[in-house]
């Protein structure tokens, strides 16, 4: 047998290429195989169902968007609950990850910066550290993002 397209891993991305190959190039012929008898039993299940759209590679930020395109696509069938994940980070690790948050787009990857008190009214925490914890500076709420059931 001859195929245009291989995939190998029928997991969340590889079910995730193939099915947008074949949207893209209905007439593509595209085996997807996995050493597992039923697609999603590997990887896949073992996880926790927790996905994200924030990267600092661009690679990873298109392979996550499409995925969570795919994922609202199916909806209920896969009980989508984009809950959003909360981010917080010390003085020291804002200064690491600030210069690649800010290079992203707001809008695009629906997330937004958060500062100390802001984290304070919504939380309702004490943010100042306490022995190996940090002080929070800031955080990052990433509305795009969560789980899977």
């Amino acid at each position: 047998m001859k195929f245009d397209y291989i995939i190998v891993g029928a997991g969340v991305i590889g079910s995730s290429v193939a099915y947008y190959l074949k949207k893209a190039l209905p007439e593509s012929r595209i085996l997807l195989i996995d050493r597992n008898a039923v697609p999603g039993a590997g990887n896949t299940a073992r996880s926790a169902a927790l996905y994200r759209n924030v990267f600092s590679s661009r690679t990873s930020r298109a392979l996550a968007g499409s995925s969570i395109k795919y994922y609202i696509e199916l909806g209920e069938k896969v009980k989508l609950d984009p809950k959003g994940y909360l981010w917080l980070f010390s003085k020291e690790q804002w200064a690491i990850f600030r210069k690649s948050m800010l290079q992203l787009d707001h809008e695009k990857n629906k997330f937004e910066i958060l500062d100390r008190e802001a984290i304070s009214g919504i939380l309702r925490i004490n943010s100042n550290g306490k022995g190996v914890f940090s002080d929070v500076h800031t955080g990052i709420y990433c509305h795009l993002c969560g789980s899977l059931s």
